[in-house]
């Protein structure tokens, strides 16, 4: 078992989760950065400035958001290419707030091999804590627990990322044709 104080005395992070501790921290930050430019975007459909967006980041919950931006874009947009663009970053937000979910509300347990390394991590949903496994449906234990990978979170913050950047893109382009 390492030693799990350090030299004060103090506790000290579990060394198992420092691979993926960095990953996920990157989930949250983009994330966050993904929440304020849906506000953003909503004010700039409501034709308000940065402050009006700072209160719906700040006020709705992402899934709220996402339902006032598609409210919005049906009645706000007349162009329909630029319609489609909003409807699919709506679309493609709700998926990304999914897969997000499923590593911020979370549980995570290293699985040691015999010299105390870790073989992998593994993690399961919050809200699969009282499910249970059924091996007469063909469940198993994968169904609930899964392994952690590195390679998923980093693209799951590029993609956060990326969308970000479409949200920021499409909001400007709806203000960018708006008459005069």
């Amino acid at each position: 078992m390492p030693d799990m104080e350090d030299e004060s005395g103090n506790a000290k992070p579990d060394s198992y989760f420092e691979k993926f501790a960095g990953p996920l921290g990157h989930v949250i930050l983009e994330f966050n950065y993904l929440e304020v430019d849906v506000g953003r975007m909503i004010a700039r459909l409501l034709n308000q400035d940065d402050m009006t967006a700072a209160i719906f980041a700040a006020t709705l919950p992402f899934i709220e958001k996402l339902k006032l931006a598609q409210s919005l874009v049906a009645v706000k947009v007349q162009d329909e290419d630029l319609k489609k663009e909003f409807q699919k970053i709506i679309k493609d937000a709700t998926e990304i707030n999914g897969k997000r979910n499923r590593y911020v509300h979370a549980e995570y347990w290293p699985v040691l091999g015999p010299k105390d390394e870790l073989v992998k991590m593994l993690h399961r949903r919050l809200k699969d804590m009282g499910k249970t496994i059924d091996v007469n449906k063909e469940q198993n234990l994968a169904d609930i627990l899964q392994p952690l990978d590195q390679k998923d979170i980093e693209k799951l913050v590029e993609d956060i990322s990326c969308l970000a950047l479409r949200v920021r893109t499409v909001a400007e382009k709806f203000i960018d044709r708006m008459p005069g």
